[in-house]
């Protein structure tokens, strides 16, 4: 492949499509749900339509073109154009508030929009929507929003018009190594997202350090996307599916994911840790349900398989009683909870946030491998990731290629690479991200131990004080917390307080009494020491979103909004955790669906 230096991400499609035209590159669901693929030569000459209709519709070289739309193989085939264009694409989460949309349309300030529907323009402040010069909608039969006109034009009728275009582009409309490529957002987690700019090469780089992690995907194996392409890391998967020839199908609704899984059978799935999460509840939820023989069968299986995997993860030998022990337990349990992703799976990644140890321990028990990675918004290359022969659970692996780590004297951990920023979009006025000698603060404390595995401790940022002295990072807290059957979020706080309170949203339909909850909360906070054990929960059966704000596009929890949404509650649980008689007056006080909880 060429190198990150002197190649640009348009070369990754015109290449695979010199090389495998005729192939099929990505697949998509057709109204009659069948799948239906695209050749590799369709795709590229797609694209390069597309690109001479944003050139005459008015892109210019350098203009920002913020797409708001689900993840679909058209939003990478526009995104692919606008690049070509050499247009910067700036991705933004679908699901957005109207506040934050419109806040991130003024940080980002686009020139054109791409979205699937115009009434994603519904919530954009109208001076804002007239600042654009075009905007393309992906959707089918789209009516034109009427405060735009004729400026709303769609991708199938844009790149109709430019297939009749017979000159290709000039050499020089195209872009090189340099140009600004992508903008991204950082998840927001403690405060409105940032914007962070990142040039074809550094991406470039970042696809290089993930082929050469993940080196045993090849040219016909399948993918799946289906997190948001807002989110980096999923477009730069796609990406390198292209760079080896290697075949994504598109599942519009996340939510569907499971149900498509047995027809795309991909050989590697990518995933955030609330899926697995989610998928363990499932599997488990349904072995117990089964009750009397099956469900004591199902508990055998699982034990069987958590025997063998941890001596394998020793390396230890596996005795010839284990070893037949697994094999009776895999074709009567295990093999059926991993056809739900096809049968040809290898392994899984997660990203995005930390995967409890005993949910990776549990998924390995089941013969499903998880390879646990690590990145941040301000580093397009991922910092750090477990790989298929160098696996250490309760680690995000090792550095990848082109990145350095070492820890500051307070244990945060530092990185260097070329896939750093050089600054927060709109900001330019903020020094200090990166210093003299290259090295970035990514904001966690971490450990890196002799081998080079790199574990996270939490984030700097939301580490707090008890009023005992001890300093708690509530990550590892919720983790066990989450492990809790019907726990679907949790929320720790405890700033200068002798004990530790938690909000934890339990699933509406979830089978979970008050003192059912607090029994599995004492078992699950076992493992934990005494001062990072929460005293009392609020307990809400009301989902935690996007939509609300209290997580982001990433599944990752919002804590200063949930905290900011249930202080009043949070107040009355730390009164009664401090004067037990006052529970049910407490309780009495609360909003309908909350309920406090004495651990």
């Amino acid at each position: 492949m060429t190198t990150h230096s002197d190649a640009t991400l348009g070369d990754v499609l015109r290449d695979r499509a010199s090389r495998s035209g005729d192939l099929p590159g990505h697949w998509t669901l057709s109204s009659d749900g069948r799948w239906q693929s695209h050749s590799w030569s369709e795709l590229h000459a797609r694209v390069e339509a597309l690109a001479r209709g944003c050139t005459r519709l008015g892109l210019r070289p350098g203009d920002r073109v913020a797409f708001i739309a689900t993840g679909t193989s058209d939003w990478d085939i526009a995104h692919w154009a606008v690049l070509a264009a050499r247009g910067v694409v700036v991705g933004i989460d679908a699901h957005a508030p109207a506040e934050m949309l419109s806040a991130l349309l003024e940080l980002a300030t686009p020139s054109a929009l791409v979205v699937d529907r115009t009434s994603r323009l519904d919530g954009v402040r109208p001076e804002l929507a007239a600042s654009f010069r075009f905007v393309v909608t992906l959707g089918e039969d789209d009516p034109s929003q009427p405060a735009l006109g004729p400026r709303v034009v769609s991708v199938r009728a844009l790149a109709a018009e430019a297939e009749s275009e017979a000159a290709p582009r000039a050499a020089d409309s195209r872009p090189v190594p340099e140009d600004p490529a992508w903008i991204v957002f950082t998840s927001g987690t403690t405060g409105r997202p940032k914007g962070v700019l990142f040039r074809h090469r550094q991406i470039r780089a970042a696809m290089e350090a993930i082929l050469d992690a993940f080196n045993d995907i090849s040219t016909g194996d399948r993918l799946a996307s289906w997190l948001p392409l807002s989110n980096p890391f999923q477009r730069i998967v796609n990406l390198c599916a292209a760079a080896l020839g290697a075949q994504t199908y598109y599942v519009e609704d996340p939510r569907t994911i499971m149900e498509h899984l047995p027809a795309i059978r991909p050989h590697v799935f990518i995933g955030v840790p609330r899926f697995y999460e989610k998928f363990h509840a499932v599997v488990t939820g349904r072995m117990a349900a089964r009750g009397g023989l099956a469900a004591g069968m199902a508990h055998w299986a699982l034990t069987t398989g958590e025997r063998a995997s941890t001596l394998r993860r020793q390396g230890l030998p596996v005795p010839p009683m284990t070893q037949a022990a697994l094999a009776v337990a895999d074709g009567l349990v295990l093999r059926r909870i991993r056809e739900a992703f096809g049968g040809r799976l290898r392994y899984l990644v997660s990203g995005s946030a930390p995967m409890p140890t005993w949910l990776l321990e549990r998924l390995d028990a089941m013969g499903l491998r998880v390879l646990e990675a690590y990145g941040l918004s301000e580093c397009i290359v991922p910092v750090a990731t477990n790989r298929a022969n160098a696996l250490r659970f309760g680690t995000v692996g090792r550095a990848m290629k082109g990145v350095e780590t070492r820890l500051g004297p307070d244990g945060e951990l530092l990185i260097r690479s070329i896939g750093t920023f050089d600054g927060y979009v709109g900001a330019l006025d903020e020094g200090g991200a990166v210093d003299q000698d290259g090295w970035l603060a990514t904001g966690d404390l971490a450990q890196i131990d002799s081998d080079g595995f790199v574990r996270l401790v939490g984030r700097k940022s939301e580490v707090f004080k008890t009023s005992t002295g001890r300093r708690v990072a509530p990550q590892a807290v919720e983790a066990a917390l989450r492990s809790v059957a019907g726990v679907e979020h949790a929320a720790v706080f405890g700033a200068g307080r002798a004990t530790l309170l938690a909000l934890v949203a339990v699933a509406p339909d979830a089978d979970t009494t008050a003192t059912s909850l607090r029994h599995a909360v004492r078992a699950a906070s076992r493992a934990l020491p005494d001062y990072q054990r929460p005293a009392g929960l609020v307990v809400t059966r009301q989902p935690l979103t996007i939509e609300t704000g209290e997580l982001t596009g990433n599944l990752k929890l919002r804590r200063q909004v949930v905290g900011e949404r249930y202080a009043d509650a949070l107040a009355q649980l730390a009164r009664v955790v401090d004067d037990p008689a006052r529970l049910s007056e407490a309780s009495a006080s609360l909003p309908s669906g909350l309920e406090l909880v004495l651990v």
